[in-house]
């Protein structure tokens, strides 16, 4: 891509829609992007973590 900004941009986007389409069971998962140079090197790389921890349920806590 000609400039970071969109890369980066373009890069986060993508992370939403793989996050949209994984998450549909279980308690975690990590969503990774590598973005690529125009000489293939890795100009940045962008995780998405979600992830659920049961031992910390609100309605354990008296919450809900």
């Amino acid at each position: 891509m000609a400039d970071l900004a969109t890369a980066k941009e373009t890069a986060c986007r993508a992370l939403v829609d793989m996050a949209n389409d994984g998450l549909l069971c279980g308690d975690r998962r990590e969503f990774s992007i590598n973005v690529r140079g125009e000489a293939g090197d890795v100009v940045f790389h962008a995780t998405l973590t979600f992830a659920v921890d049961e031992s910390s349920k609100p309605h354990e806590q008296g919450g809900y």
